[in-house]
C-alpha cells in the first residue's frame, strides 16, 4: 500500500509556483498605446467614471456627476499624434499618459421651461395622450413626467400621427432643455415624417429662431439621424414622409454644417455656442474652399473663448 502511494506521488506533476505565475509575460516589443476610450471602458467594472472616448455629450449632460470635471485640455506637443477620430472628425483620444474625456455639456445659462411646457401641452392635446392637457401650476414637474411616460407608451403601442403633430413634436424637441430626453420628441417625428423633413425643420430654427431655439435645434439635431426603430409610429397621411425628397438629405446636411459654422462664429450667445460646437465638424475637408477661412475663425474663437467647456471641447475636434 505504501509502495503504491509513493509511486502515485512520483507520477504527479509538480504544482506551478504562484510566485512564478504572477510575473507578466516578456514582450518582444513594447505594447501599442491604448486610447483613452479603451482605458475608461476597461475600468468601468472597477467604478471608473463615464465620459472618455467617443461618448456622446448628450448622455454625459444627463449624468454630469459621473463625468470628470476636466480643466482646459492642453494641445498636443510636437511628435504626439491623435489616435482616433469619430464621424465628425473629432479626436477621441491622444497619446497622453492620462485619460482625456469630454466635459459634460454645462446647464443652460437661464431656465426657460415655460416655452417647453407650452409645447408639451400641444403634444398632449394633438396626440390625445391620457394626461391632463395643462400642467398643474403647483406641480409641473410631475405633469411633465406623466406626459413623457404617456408619449413613450403611445409610441410603444403604436400611433398614427396627424399632420399637426409634426410641428408640435419638432417644437417640443427644440424647446426641451434636456439634451437626452429631447429624443422622445424627435424620434417619433423622424419615424412618421422622415429624416429629411425633420432636419429641414431644425435647419429653419437654426437660421431664423431665437437664440434659445437655435441652441435647442443644435441639441435636437443629434437625434435627427437615428435609424427608424419605431415601426408602429406612422403618419396618418401616407405621403407625409415623402414631401421632402430623400435625395435632398445630403444637401440639407451640408446646409446645416455651413449654417452652424456661421452661427458659431457670428453668434456670441454662450448657450448657442456650447450646443453647436459638439456636432460641428472642424476639419476643412467637410466644407467647400470658400469656407476654410471660417473654419480657422471658429477654431480661433473656441480656443480663446472665456468658457472652459468651449476651450476644452475644441481640442478634441481639431484634426487638420
Amino acid at each position: 500500500m505504501q509502495q503504491n502511494v509513493q509511486k502515485s506521488r512520483m507520477t504527479m506533476r509538480p504544482r506551478r509556483s504562484a510566485r512564478v505565475s504572477s510575473f507578466s509575460p516578456v514582450l518582444s516589443q513594447p505594447p501599442l498605446p491604448i486610447s483613452s476610450g479603451a482605458r475608461t471602458r476597461g475600468r468601468r467594472g472597477a467604478g471608473a467614471g463615464v465620459g472618455a472616448g467617443a461618448a456622446s455629450f448628450m448622455l454625459q449632460a444627463c449624468h454630469p456627476g459621473r463625468t470628470p470635471d476636466h480643466a482646459r485640455t492642453a494641445r498636443p506637443t510636437t511628435g504626439e499624434r491623435r489616435v482616433a477620430e469619430d464621424g465628425n472628425g473629432t479626436t477621441a483620444g491622444k497619446t497622453a499618459p492620462a485619460v482625456q474625456g469630454f466635459m459634460a455639456l454645462p446647464g443652460r445659462t437661464e431656465d426657460r421651461r415655460e416655452p417647453f411646457y407650452r409645447s408639451l401641452a400641444d403634444v398632449v392635446r394633438i396626440l390625445g395622450l391620457d394626461v391632463a392637457h395643462e400642467p398643474d401650476p403647483g406641480d409641473r414637474r410631475t405633469w411633465e413626467r406623466h406626459a413623457r411616460a404617456a408619449l413613450r407608451e403611445a409610441c410603444r403601442r403604436g400611433i398614427d400621427l396627424p399632420e399637426e403633430a409634426f410641428g408640435a413634436l419638432v417644437e417640443a424637441g427644440v424647446r426641451d432643455l434636456d439634451p437626452s430626453f429631447n429624443r422622445q420628441f424627435v424620434e417619433p417625428a423622424v419615424n412618421a415624417f422622415g429624416h429629411v423633413r425633420v432636419q429641414a425643420a431644425l435647419l429653419g430654427y437654426l437660421r431664423t429662431g431665437t437664440d434659445p431655439e437655435r441652441a435647442g435645434a443644435a441639441r435636437a439635431w443629434y437625434w435627427s439621424a437615428l435609424p427608424l426603430r419605431q415601426p408602429l409610429v406612422r403618419a396618418q397621411d401616407p405621403n407625409a414622409a415623402v414631401r421632402a425628397d430623400p435625395d435632398d438629405g445630403p444637401a440639407v446636411r451640408a446646409e446645416w454644417r455651413e449654417a452652424a459654422l456661421r452661427e458659431f462664429v457670428g453668434n456670441e450667445d454662450l448657450d448657442v455656442r456650447r450646443c453647436i460646437l459638439p456636432g460641428l465638424p472642424l476639419r476643412k475637408s467637410a466644407y467647400p474652399p470658400e469656407l476654410h477661412d471660417l473654419v480657422d475663425a471658429a477654431v480661433a474663437t473656441a480656443r480663446s473663448h472665456p468658457d472652459s467647456y468651449i476651450r476644452h471641447r475644441v481640442e478634441h475636434q481639431v484634426c487638420d
